[in-house]
């Protein structure tokens, strides 16, 4: 596993624990506290979901980015390979 998604997970278990931690220690119905549970992994669901995304739109622009260079780089190289058989 890469340093990113560690740290990405390392993260989303911190979060989901601290969130639970802090619902579970507050005066409430326990009906209360399940909803502001269910409530808040919902959020943090739906956030992880977007970072997720983001980063993976992000990695394809830098792959896309990267391809057209290496192909510059291969056109140019052919075209000096091809001054020097003249």
């Amino acid at each position: 596993m890469k340093n990113g998604s560690k740290i990405l997970l390392s993260f989303i278990i911190g979060a989901l624990a601290g969130a639970a931690t802090g619902l579970l220690l507050a005066p409430n119905e326990g009906k209360v506290t399940r909803k502001k549970i269910k409530d808040s992994i919902t959020d943090l669901s739906n956030k992880t979901k977007e970072t997720i995304n983001d980063l993976s739109e992000k990695t394809k622009e830098t792959i896309n980015d990267l391809s057209e260079k290496a192909k510059s780089t291969f056109r140019k190289g052919q075209g000096i390979k091809g001054e020097e058989s003249v």
